[in-house]
């Protein structure tokens, strides 16, 4: 096993919501023959989003962790929200105390 650190976002001019706005994160995952991505993190309705939908734009078979997420509300259902579109667009989601470890 390896462990990368994807860097987003690191200057001030190539602000991305995503984890694959720099294109360097689909190629390594290709790479490595990563077919199914496991996506958690803050916020469900912004960063997770984004990275969840272009992992699916980008092939990948992705599960959402819901409860290694948390939106940041700025309305009260946008985290609803966000989920149904990631659901929609082809991701799976499950809870982590559901994963056998």
């Amino acid at each position: 096993p390896s462990t990368w650190t994807i860097s987003k976002a690191v200057t001030h001019d190539n602000e991305s919501y995503s984890g694959f706005g720099n294109a360097e994160l689909a190629k390594k995952l290709r790479d490595k023959n990563v077919q199914r991505l496991f996506i958690g993190g803050l916020a469900t309705d912004y960063c997770v989003l984004n990275t969840v939908l272009d992992a699916r734009k980008n092939g990948f078979d992705v599960v959402l962790l819901r409860d290694a997420s948390r939106a940041v509300n700025v309305q009260p259902d946008d985290g609803t929200k966000a989920e149904a579109e990631m659901t929609r667009s082809g991701a799976a989601s499950i809870d982590l105390e559901r994963i056998a470890l």
